[in-house]
């Protein structure tokens, strides 16, 4: 994960709440990996009629999400349920 050095990264640990990306923010590499307990991460996009639905997160396998170009990513919910804890690193 060297390319996080190339730019100030933002990092948190969540534990029971949820983390949203907004275009505001201007991620453009989101990383996040379960530490304990449960949880999920889903995108908010229609693809027709079909809606988007949560992925489970699995311990010790991160996920990596990112965009090229002039666009950041937005609608990207990381939910840590109860006492779980996800770890979350962004650019």
């Amino acid at each position: 994960m060297s390319f996080f050095f190339s730019q100030s990264p933002f990092t948190k640990v969540i534990t029971g709440e949820i983390f949203e990306t907004l275009p505001e923010y201007g991620i453009t590499v989101l990383v996040i990996e379960l530490i304990s307990g449960t949880g999920s991460f889903a995108g908010t996009r229609r693809v027709g009629l079909l809606e988007s639905v949560g992925i489970s997160l699995i311990i010790g396998d991160p996920v990596t999400i990112s965009v090229e170009g002039l666009n950041y990513l937005s609608d990207i919910s990381v939910t840590a349920d109860g006492g779980s804890a996800i770890k979350i690193i962004a650019r």
